[in-house]
């Protein structure tokens, strides 16, 4: 059970360690170093003439029992001597209620040796013993990031949270590699299939890296996305699973406005923004009615990974039909992208958000839903068995 992993975890003990000092980095907990903002370059972007599609309410389309939906969802305990973020994952189908889950539910209450690697364990006490960190990494506790670089107090723990989500996504997409059951899916992720971090395109930029964890950062990070696109690449060939990214924050990225189809901006309009003015420009005399932009090739790049092209697409749909008038207000946007080479794939999404009453795909809202609720159990559990203190939970938010 997990009770052996509470026995290392109560013998880290302030109170024994009266002789040393408290390392405990603020600056850590504060930088969001990491964010994954997608600013890009005009060259990046290949859209050959905006068009806009409309979409009826009232089309017929066919029934698509085949849609499944990733997401994860990570909680953070923070004493003044130790870091602790707790994860999971989940994948699930609406329609049949078939899921999978990293870590297993009843894995983990169940006997025998268990994996913690849905945990990473930072001790910020100086000169920690190293025994303790041994039997932490023998039980699976991540302790280090994915390049294997040892976890600091100094390092970010936003990206520290940000990898653990990444690194349980990538293990449930690894899951429907392999079991044989799972074929032509239709698998949504909640955020982009892979991110680009400005970060990466800036030290291109730079003279040099001064700070070690700048580089720590990108080694991560470049073990993480290469694994994805790997499994994303492996199930469209293999088993003809395709996987969609739903990105609900467009204010973190400008790709419209880069080639600015339209003439709206100058090139730095974010494309929340940027739907906005031009849906309020469209349908100024029209009735308003759900629309598709695109497709739009999107071009990483130059980067340490060499990653594929995507595909891309903007959805604005209605939030309410109670009046004519149309502004920002009464629309919602999100991004449909997909590795370029996949068929076209709008009619799934379409289907899962248009025509079931919901503005984002019903099936990613579910699995947001229950992956938080699976985290916050793993938490309270977690807290009500090592006596660590429950409020200090309340310092982050589930993300």
């Amino acid at each position: 059970m997990i009770d052996d992993l509470v026995n290392i975890i109560k013998n880290i003990k302030l109170e024994g360690f009266t002789d040393k000092k408290i390392v405990r980095d603020e600056s850590s907990r504060f930088e969001k170093i990491y964010d994954y903002i997608e600013f890009t370059t005009e060259n990046q972007v290949i859209l050959k003439k905006l068009e806009i599609h409309e979409i009826g309410f009232d089309e017929l389309r066919r029934r698509y029992n085949n849609i499944y939906a990733i997401d994860s969802s990570t909680r953070a305990i923070d004493t003044p001597y130790m870091f602790i973020g707790v994860g999971s994952a989940t994948c699930i189908n609406r329609f049949t209620g078939d899921s999978l889950e990293y870590p297993s539910i009843t894995s983990i209450m169940a006997q025998g040796e268990k994996s913690y690697d849905y945990i990473v364990i930072i001790p910020e006490i100086e000169g920690f013993e190293k025994d303790l960190l041994d039997k932490l990494e023998e039980k699976k506790v991540i302790t280090r990031n994915p390049a294997g670089i040892r976890y600091s107090p100094r390092y970010s723990k936003y990206v520290v949270l940000d990898e653990l989500r990444l690194l349980l996504e990538n293990k449930v997409l690894n899951m429907l590699l392999e079991k044989e059951r799972y074929r032509d899916l239709y698998v949504f992720v909640d955020g982009p299939i892979y991110y680009t971090p400005p970060l990466v395109y800036q030290v291109n930029e730079m003279h040099g890296i001064r700070d070690d964890l700048v580089k720590y950062y990108i080694e991560s990070w470049k073990v993480l996305v290469g694994i994805r696109v790997n499994i994303i690449d492996k199930l469209m060939r293999e088993k003809n699973i395709t996987v969609l990214g739903i990105v609900k924050r467009l204010n973190r990225s400008n790709i419209l406005s880069r080639r600015d189809p339209v003439g709206l901006s100058s090139g730095n309009m974010s494309d929340e923004a940027y739907l906005s003015v031009l849906t309020t420009l469209w349908f100024k005399d029209k009735k308003i009615t759900p629309y598709y932009i695109g497709p739009i090739i999107y071009d990483p790049g130059k980067l340490p990974v060499k990653l594929p092209k995507k595909t891309i697409y903007y959805i604005g749909i209605p939030r309410r039909r109670i009046t004519n008038e149309t502004d920002y207000r009464n629309y919602m946007f999100y991004r449909i992208e997909y590795v370029e080479g996949a068929e076209e794939n709008l009619e799934p999404v379409i289907y899962d958000s248009i025509h079931t009453g919901s503005i984002l795909p019903l099936s990613i809202l579910l699995a947001d839903n229950r992956v938080k609720k699976i985290t916050n159990a793993l938490v309270n559990y977690f807290i009500r068995m090592t006596g660590l203190p429950g409020e200090s939970t309340y310092q982050y938010i589930t993300f």
